[in-house]
């Protein structure tokens, strides 16, 4: 598998990362990769041997830019400061867009990613990642200071057979004294798969479909959509060079809502990776950043808000000139509220679970409906078609 396409074998990885600080953890037979640049899980794999994919998109230039404080995109999991659009409903404010609205004029400043993460190894939680960023808020201009935590705690579930799995919990913090408007901002780059071997994301839906899209760039998605009894599965290939972003409305998705992507592993017969992320601890009405559409540009599928519920994700294709092939599940923090320690700042909270699993497709499929609580085996491209 060459590394061109972001996906590093575990030799590889280690490989690179050997020119950084990084902490390595086993988790009963998966291992767990973590960098102090960029305050990132960076890879996860279901065993020591060297050969093993990771799961996580990682820049193909990874061991050129793991310390460059210019380089942003690094892949794997990380925590951000929202909002990113400047919307109507932040009232046009954006840590992002120096000009509101214009995401042309985006970029990631630096105090934020990579910023300058210290971490401390626990028991609990067992890896803190902490950073202090000094950062614009572009349409006032003023320039506030905020703490970045990130907490994690690994299950203590054995792997089981057929399938690994791999269980992360997170509690994301980003705290403030003088800004009134963030929000944390959970992202989590993997894989696209590929036109032979699509990767597959699913939701989970209640009644009424509905799913926002925007920041598409003229791909019609009509057929990358199937939609089930309480599901709804979305193709990703990593073919095409485009942008889009889908979400679940607040009205359609269930109480504790989820994103599961499913691919197959390169050069495995029968082997497939699965990555849920979910929450029980997921905001309603309060999300900062939502850009709405008057009706979704999938046929049959109602638009709505972005974000509601917390949950959404990225398709990028590939591009000639960046490294953007891979899908990104992203769950938006609580709105920022006070803390109850120390007067006058605020917290977003973004509270969940991750759990990475390998096994044969049935296997798979079978804990996908489990963990989803769906009534059917979930729809998977290029598998159950």
């Amino acid at each position: 598998m060459p590394r061109e396409t972001g996906i590093f074998t575990q030799g590889e990885l280690l490989e690179d990362l050997r020119k950084t600080e990084h902490y390595v953890f086993d988790l009963g037979g998966p291992k767990a990769y973590f960098t102090r640049s960029g305050g990132r899980m960076i890879g996860i794999f279901p065993d020591d041997d060297t050969d093993s994919l990771n799961a996580l998109w990682t820049s193909p230039r990874l061991g050129e830019v793991i310390d460059d404080p210019k380089f942003w995109n690094k892949g794997g999991d990380r925590l951000w400061i929202g909002p990113e659009f400047g919307s109507k409903r932040c009232g046009g404010k954006t840590y992002f867009c120096r000009k509101p609205g214009n995401y042309d004029t985006w970029t990631c400043q630096r105090g934020m990613d990579p910023g300058n993460y210290s971490a401390t190894k626990g028991d609990l939680p067992d890896l803190t990642l902490t950073n202090r960023a000094r950062i614009e808020e572009f349409r006032t201009g003023g320039k506030f200071t905020f703490d970045m935590k990130r907490m994690v705690k690994f299950g203590d579930r054995a792997a089981s057979r057929p399938v690994k799995a791999a269980d992360i919990y997170f509690n994301e913090v980003v705290s403030s004294r003088t800004a009134e408007h963030f929000q944390a901002w959970k992202l989590l780059q993997f894989p696209s798969g590929d036109r032979d071997n699509p990767g597959t994301i699913i939701f989970g839906h209640r009644e009424d479909p509905a799913l926002t899209v925007y920041m598409n760039k003229g791909v019609d998605l009509t057929d990358f959509v199937k939609v089930r009894g309480d599901h709804v599965s979305v193709r990703t290939e990593g073919m095409r060079e485009t942008l889009y972003k889908l979400a679940p409305t607040h009205s359609s998705s269930p109480p504790n809502p989820f994103v599961i992507s499913i691919r197959k592993v390169q050069g495995k017969s029968d082997l497939y990776q699965m990555m849920v992320m979910r929450s029980e601890r997921v905001p309603g009405n309060d999300i900062l950043e939502v850009p709405s559409v008057d009706k979704s540009i999938i046929e049959g599928l109602p638009g709505g808000f972005n974000g509601d519920r917390g949950f959404c994700f990225v398709y990028n294709g590939p591009s000639p000139t960046d490294d953007t092939n891979f899908t990104e599940a992203e769950f938006i923090g609580s709105y920022p509220r006070p803390d109850d320690d120390i007067p006058r700042r605020k917290n977003s909270m973004a509270w969940g679970h991750l759990q990475f699993s390998w096994g044969p497709a049935e296997a798979i499929l079978d804990a996908a409906k489990r963990i989803g609580k769906l009534n059917e085996r979930p729809f998977v491209f290029g598998l159950n078609e």
